[in-house]
């Protein structure tokens, strides 16, 4: 049985294959902003609200969204920070919950560090610090305004507003040696046990 779908860009393939119990499901390149309103360019509000339609009742969704807003976006933006992005993306959190009440969130993991070129998959905005204090204040808000549990793991990926290198696999995604803590705390915040990471 699927105890948890996460659903999101591709930050949520960091949990497959975490468990047989923890499925994954990329949407594309979605936005934590798009997601309040219909008609975004890649569907991603209408493909999370039809796959939490048919969970079973006791599975969770966990939704992983924000990292391009923060990258791209919230820095480029002087109307929309961190906390009117986490705001809105609240919004739809809340109109999920009314769908399937277990929801919980995946909070952006760690920029990518200012060594990593940009290209046109993976443009960015700001400076290395300035995009991981906008994950922080993204995360901070999201953990004081949320009717849902929200799992981060940028504490163990920044050194003194630096991303640190060993904690990505890419250059721009979290490492599976983050697994174990990662795995630690959603089963600490959703109480369940999903087993031992493989």
């Amino acid at each position: 049985m699927t105890a948890v779908l996460a659903i999101g860009d591709s930050h949520c393939r960091f949990w497959a294959p975490l468990a047989p119990e923890v499925l994954t499901y990329h949407v594309g390149p979605a936005l934590a902003w798009s997601l309040a309103s219909e008609g975004s360019r890649t569907l991603g509000r209408a493909k999370v609200l039809a796959a939490i339609r048919w969970l079973a009742p006791q599975t969770w969704a966990l939704l992983c969204f924000g990292e391009i807003d923060i990258r791209c976006h919230v820095l480029a933006n002087g109307k929309a920070g961190p906390s009117e992005c986490a705001d809105r993306y609240l919004d739809f959190v809340r109109e999920a919950k009314a769908l399937h009440e277990r929801i919980a969130i995946w909070a952006p993991t760690a920029t990518q560090p200012a060594s990593m070129p940009d290209d046109e998959l993976y443009p960015s905005v700001g400076t290395e610090i300035e995009r991981n204090r906008a994950t922080l204040a993204f995360t901070e808000r999201l953990r004081g305004r949320a009717s849902a549990p929200v799992i981060s793991i940028l504490d163990c990926m920044v050194d003194h507003g630096l991303t640190k290198p060993e904690t990505l696999a890419d250059g721009r995604h979290a490492s599976q040696s983050l697994r174990p803590i990662a795995a630690q705390r959603l089963r600490a915040a959703l109480g369940i046990d999903i087993g031992a990471p493989t």
